[in-house]
């Protein structure tokens, strides 16, 4: 259900054209294809990410995460040279995050589904690395996070990534949820 609302807000914003990109574990992607579809959301690939190396576990130890790329209509496309299995090794562990994503295979995914300039759009920035992708590729960034901690990171990061980097402060008390 949460990544239908998601998408359903999505498909309001997207241009048309517009992709949007769902990282997701094997388990959870049938359940996340069909409520991205049902958003009115046109699933085009799934994209593998090879992470080159073995993560823990018993038996057939994954190395690889889904992505599920979807587009508000007829896909734009920017770059066709990517293919749809992408090796690229994982971030070392960090105190950071526990999932940081690789801003090489974010750019990477970027430049095949926006422009340079585009206006890219994180609803859940975790250690900002998409963010960080965007700005070292040219494009803006919007990102929203609602663990403070990680938001914190995440806009050290991309402040690094981008000296003129603003952010809009939010107050040590201020409230998480908008609704009255």
């Amino acid at each position: 259900w949460f990544i239908r609302q998601l998408a359903l807000e999505a498909q309001l914003i997207l241009k048309p054209g517009a992709s949007f990109l769902c990282f997701i574990d094997w388990r959870q992607y049938p359940e996340c294809y069909a409520a991205i579809e049902t958003a009115n959301l046109r699933v085009q690939a799934m994209v593998v990410w090879d992470k080159v190396h073995m993560a823990l576990g018993n038996g057939f130890r994954k190395r690889h995460e889904l992505i599920i790329h979807a587009c508000r209509g007829t896909p734009s496309v920017y770059d066709r040279s990517t293919p749809d299995v992408i090796k690229c090794p994982r971030e070392p562990p960090s105190k950071i995050h526990p999932t940081i994503k690789p801003t090489q295979l974010l750019a990477r995914l970027l430049a095949v589904v926006s422009n340079a300039e585009a206006l890219v759009l994180d609803p859940m920035m975790g250690s900002g690395s998409t963010g960080v992708a965007a700005i070292e590729t040219g494009r803006r960034f919007v990102g929203i996070e609602i663990d403070r901690g990680y938001f914190e990171i995440a806009c050290q990061r991309i402040a690094d990534a981008a000296p003129l980097f603003t952010q809009t402060p939010v107050p040590e008390n201020a409230a998480l949820d908008p609704t009255p």
